[in-house]
């Protein structure tokens, strides 16, 4: 596969989105990433960014060492405050 053609940036756009909507320690923001409990479904962004990071690591290419990084950014503000909640669920994901 040629990793050239996949286009990185949008993926990094919209992690950086996730990581601003928790920026500052917003615990309700944070949580409800984790899990939408007034939703009919609820979806966990948080494991999401945690499996799209896990499989940039699998792959082992540097072409997405900035995708990398910015799931790193997303996910440390997902814990941050800190957000217990979100870091229970790192620790048993």
């Amino acid at each position: 596969m040629d990793y050239e053609e996949i286009d990185t940036d949008e993926m990094k756009n919209v992690l950086r989105l996730l990581q601003l909507f928790a920026e500052g320690h917003y615990n309700e923001l944070q949580n409800y990433m984790h899990q939408q409990s007034n939703n009919y479904h609820s979806y966990d962004i948080l494991e999401d960014v945690i499996e799209l990071l896990n499989m940039y690591i699998q792959i082992k290419n540097s072409y997405f060492f900035e995708t990398m990084m910015q799931c790193f950014d997303t996910i440390t503000e997902y814990i941050q405050g800190p957000c217990y909640e979100n870091q229970v669920a790192i620790i048993q994901g």
